[in-house]
């Protein structure tokens, strides 16, 4: 029950993404393009509050929702199916073979981009998308919906550190040594510890185009 509390606390808290893979510097982004982040000139996102929303945003921002249920409950799933024993560092590894394929499965059903961010990276892929960027900065604490280009709607979501997420994400110092073991090896640009129960550890994002 530990090993999957914490992995219930690994996904929700950013160690394992959306297209989680350590990209070096120079090297492009190996994160499934469905669920990366959009490039490109920088278009207007106009926010919303969830009562100014039209039926039909009401409707995207429920699918994105669920996507990103979805993909925090597969990854879960798909985790606890690969660790046995009592040592939760295997964890850190096991999303660089299977958070790319379940990304990508998920997008494609529900017709989404996915992903996860925060102002305090594990990894470089996980940089917010445009349109977030300035909630970011900001460290919002509650749900941000807005409206796009075409049609798009785009949701913000806050991920609050729990108790058990302190094993990975807590004061250096505090971390198990095969933990920062691993973390070194998979993330070495890691800045995601230091953190303490209750705070704002970052956000999953969701893009939801017009029917």
């Amino acid at each position: 029950m530990r090993i999957v509390a914490l992995l219930s606390c690994c996904v929700a808290a950013g160690i394992i993404a959306a297209g989680c893979r350590r990209t070096p510097a120079g090297v492009a982004s190996t994160q499934p393009a469905a669920s990366r982040p959009a490039t490109g000139p920088t278009t207007p996102w106009t926010p919303r509050a969830a009562d100014e929303l039209s039926a039909a945003q009401a409707k995207q921002v429920e699918r994105g929702a669920q996507a990103r249920d979805a993909l925090l409950k597969r990854l879960q799933e798909a985790l606890a199916g690969a660790i046995s024993g009592d040592d939760p560092a295997p964890a850190i590894g096991v999303c660089h073979e299977m958070a790319p394929r379940i990304a990508t499965e998920v997008s494609r059903e529900f017709g989404v981009r996915i992903g996860r961010t925060s102002y305090k990276l594990r990894n470089p892929n996980n940089a917010p998308p445009t349109w977030a960027i300035p909630y970011v900065d900001r460290r919002v604490d509650h749900p941000v919906h807005l409206v796009g280009p075409r049609g798009t709607v785009a949701s913000l979501y806050p991920i609050k550190l729990k108790a058990r997420c302190l094993l990975c994400h807590g004061a250096a110092e505090q971390i198990p040594p095969k933990i920062r073991q691993a973390l070194a090896a998979d993330y070495p640009s890691d800045r995601a510890t230091g953190f303490k129960r209750g705070d704002l550890r970052g956000w999953f994002w969701v893009e939801v185009p017009a029917p």
